[in-house]
């Protein structure tokens, strides 16, 4: 199965729904180019939701963290929603599952959401 993204929009963050496989070849350029026309438009807070990615490759995960370091670098950020088993496999091989401070990851859209909103004053 080919990569297919489902963009959609919620308030200043973009959602992302991947499903099929992220590997290297047109799937990977695709994902790849919706990083760069979205990031060109202003669009730096993404949400990428990956439980329907049912293969990744290194150039796809290379992508996928291209991704996080051109949405930091343009003053947002990219978060991981609701990781298939494939990828949960990948990120725990890679040791990224309990590094925050590398990747975010949440289970729940709405929290993945909230993430990117300032923190509230006490």
């Amino acid at each position: 199965m080919h990569l297919q993204i489902h963009e959609q929009e919620a308030g200043q963050v973009t959602i992302l729904e991947l499903e099929g496989r992220l590997t290297l070849g047109e799937e990977a350029d695709a994902l790849k180019e919706k990083f760069k026309n979205l990031l060109e438009a202003s669009k730096n807070k993404i949400v990428l939701r990956l439980e329907k990615v049912i293969r990744v490759d290194s150039v796809g995960w290379g992508v996928v963290m291209h991704g996080v370091q051109t949405a930091r670098d343009a003053g947002g950020d990219l978060r991981l929603l609701k990781p298939s088993r494939t990828v949960r496999q990948l990120l725990e091989l890679l040791g990224l599952m309990m590094r925050p401070d590398l990747l975010r990851i949440f289970l729940d859209e709405q929290e993945a959401l909230e993430s990117f909103q300032p923190p509230r004053p006490p």
